[in-house]
């Protein structure tokens, strides 16, 4: 069975809470804001579909973790499963 390591693609993602905004995460110049829903870069917003959203931020919050394609199929796409 192949595993993905998260940590690998995003260094070691920083969490952060800032007053009424939600979680966000910083990583390798990027940062993922989830109360927001975007992703930004030193560039400006990336957009990204909610799939790939939530997919993203699994990897994030899972960082050094490496996850099996299983649990990222249950985790994202629960129906599927």
């Amino acid at each position: 069975m192949r595993k993905h390591c998260a940590q690998g693609l995003f260094g070691s993602p920083t969490r952060r809470r800032g007053k009424m905004s939600g979680e966000r995460y910083t990583f390798e110049g990027w940062t993922l804001d989830c109360e927001r829903g975007t992703l930004t870069s030193q560039n400006g917003d990336i957009a990204l579909r909610p799939k790939s959203f939530e997919l993203l931020r699994f990897m994030i919050e899972n960082a050094g973790r490496l996850l099996s394609r299983d649990e990222v199929l249950s985790a994202i796409w629960p129906a599927s499963r």
